[in-house]
């Protein structure tokens, strides 16, 4: 099991011992090699450019469009941080993929919500869409802002986890 946090990602073997410690401070590098020995296959690496409202990065990512880290030189990080983490699937190559209190894609955003109760969070609603943006693990707040781990929600149901971000932003 892979577990998001706000400061860095957890791997956990089936019986709940913790494998590996990978903070968002670490070199990506190591964690790329960790995941990789993890999940049994190496991600596809890209290279993006910057367009409005992202940066240029690299994207190391194990599936199509299902769990990524992102990483690189203009990518706006809080501080001592290099790289941040998206999952939009539960799991990958058998692998499950989840918040501390066990939320994962998929999951209902209501009940991480009765799991993180104090947890701060942003609605919106657009064309009929109840989008839900949770807090669930708050890293610290700095001079661009609060940044942690949060999961997003349509609906009611939890289509995304992040984790090393800023949590708003601009865009």
């Amino acid at each position: 099991m892979i577990v998001i946090g706000a400061r860095e990602l957890t791997v956990h073997s089936t019986e709940g011992t913790v494998l590996h410690e990978l903070s968002y401070s670490d070199d990506p590098s190591g964690a790329v090699d960790v995941l990789t020995d993890v999940l049994g296959s190496a991600p596809e690496v890209r290279d993006h450019p910057q367009q409005e409202c992202a940066h240029a990065r690299t994207v190391a990512e194990w599936g199509t469009d299902s769990f990524i880290l992102v990483y690189g030189p203009e990518l706006p990080l809080p501080a001592d941080l290099q790289f941040q983490t998206v999952a939009v699937v539960d799991e990958v190559a058998g692998v499950r993929i989840e918040t501390p209190t066990g939320s994962s894609v998929g999951g209902s955003v209501a009940e991480l919500i009765a799991a993180v109760p104090d947890a701060p969070v942003e609605v919106a609603e657009f064309d009929g869409v109840r989008y839900e943006s949770v807090h669930y693990d708050i890293g610290e707040d700095n001079e661009l802002g609060r940044w942690g781990a949060d999961a997003g929600a349509e609906n009611g149901v939890i289509r995304r986890l992040g984790g090393g971000q800023y949590l708003s932003g601009d865009c």
